[in-house]
């Protein structure tokens, strides 16, 4: 009683999931979801499909996976960070002067929880190599375990 193409010998498509795209243009055949994401789902209406969607319950455009955009002014203090993180000499003692900015990271990482961080510690070139490895992972732990203090997972 349907009418569908000579190919499939007069049949309609299959839609398994009622979504109005046929399984055989469904990328999610059993979600529904819209044409638009080739019928899959997109839970936070972004234009993203949620399997495709990096950040599939906050909205954000196409070009950044579908997270949220962080502002230019933030971006920037985060980059900042990077420069500004300090210990004192011969330690994995975070300086005073680096804690605001590490609690600045940590707002941002709470007003963004889809955004991930890589934390990398150093030292400078004098002293061995493998005393100087072993500082530098203690320095990114120090900054991992005060996030962590902070609230950020």
């Amino acid at each position: 009683n349907l009418a569908g193409p000579a190919s499939l010998n007069g049949c309609p498509f299959l839609d398994k999931d009622a979504d109005q795209v046929p399984d055989n243009e469904d990328a999610c055949p059993t979600e529904k979801g819209s044409r638009a994401t080739k019928g899959c789902p997109d839970s936070d209406n972004d234009g993203v499909a949620d399997k495709d969607d990096r950040c599939p319950q906050a909205y954000g455009p196409v070009a950044s996976g579908g997270c949220p955009e962080m502002k230019k002014e933030e971006r920037e203090a985060l980059n900042l960070a990077v420069k500004n993180i300090q210990f004192q000499s011969g330690s994995d003692k975070l300086t005073a002067a680096s804690l605001p900015v590490l609690d600045r990271v940590a707002e941002l990482l709470k007003q963004y929880p889809f955004y991930k961080v890589t934390i990398a510690g150093h030292t400078d070139s004098r002293g061995e190599v493998g005393p100087n490895q072993k500082m530098s992972e203690k320095r990114a732990n120090a900054c991992r375990q005060y996030l962590i203090g902070k609230g950020i997972e």
